[in-house]
């Protein structure tokens, strides 16, 4: 089973009349059934709220307690292959934002 999560949140500046808000995204992932080492990835698409892909982003895929970091490609797409022996598996899939959107 995949879980997807992401965060949002809004930066203040210090001086209080200067406010600056990210702009929200959205995580697209679907779960993941597999053979043994059969080459299926788990992806992920970002987008904004206006369902635009968001390129060279990078995403956290947390499987089995490690992280692995891959970049959206062009259409926002990224993926990581699953080699973990057979089992379920709950996968949280994280953007951690940059300068426009969080």
């Amino acid at each position: 089973m995949v879980l997807v999560l992401f965060l949002s949140m809004s930066l203040v500046c210090a001086d209080e009349n200067a406010t600056s808000t990210l702009e929200d995204v959205n995580i697209d992932a679907n779960d993941v059934s597999m053979y043994y080492k059969n080459g299926t990835r788990l992806s992920a698409e970002l987008n904004d709220l206006n369902d635009n892909p968001l390129p060279d982003c990078d995403l956290v895929f947390s499987i089995n307690n490690q992280n692995y970091t891959r970049t959206t490609n062009d259409d926002g797409k990224a993926s990581i292959a699953i080699n973990l022996i057979p089992g379920k598996y709950l996968a949280n899939i994280y953007f951690l934002g940059n300068d426009q959107y969080s």
